[in-house]
């Protein structure tokens, strides 16, 4: 799986601050850039108890996902970017922190459980010429409030 590139799209609500969030749409999409064990493995991945949470996926797709600028990532003022075919595109742009203007605004303490965020955290941003276009979904983003962040997942599983 190293190096295998995808992207999700979803929706959700949350009630009540402490419970569970209710997804009300989820799409995954696989990079068609991807070796045929890696869509294998990522096809299984999006059907497994983990993902489950986000509920029936409106759509699972093959498309080229590419990143930007990603050695920038986490710099004030820097853009990152990633981009799913025609379909989305996110830009977000790291905002500096309350204590030092030349770091970001970073939630270091996040309430995703099982999720190895690196040592940064979530970074927080602003977005620009975002948007999302696909599953019967229609948004765009600019100007409103982002976040980024830098994941690993490592475990077993089958080959």
């Amino acid at each position: 799986m190293d190096g295998a590139k995808f992207a999700t799209a979803g929706e959700f609500v949350q009630l009540h601050a402490g419970k569970p969030p209710k997804f009300t749409f989820a799409a995954y999409y696989i990079d068609s850039g991807a070796s045929a064990d890696q869509k294998e493995a990522l096809r299984k991945l999006f059907a497994s108890p983990g993902f489950a949470i986000m509920g029936q996926p409106a759509e699972v797709q093959e498309i080229a996902i590419k990143f930007e600028n990603l050695d920038a990532f986490g710099q004030v003022g820097k853009t990152v970017s990633g981009t799913v075919g025609d379909i989305g595109k996110v830009e977000v742009t790291p905002i500096p922190g309350g204590t030092d203007p030349n770091k970001p605004m970073a939630v270091e303490n996040g309430a995703e459980p099982g999720s190895p965020w690196n040592a940064l955290g979530k970074i927080m941003g602003k977005t620009s010429n975002s948007f999302y276009h696909s599953a019967g979904k229609d948004y765009e983003f600019d100007g409103t409030s982002g976040s980024s962040q830098r994941f690993a997942r490592k475990g077993g599983g089958e080959k």
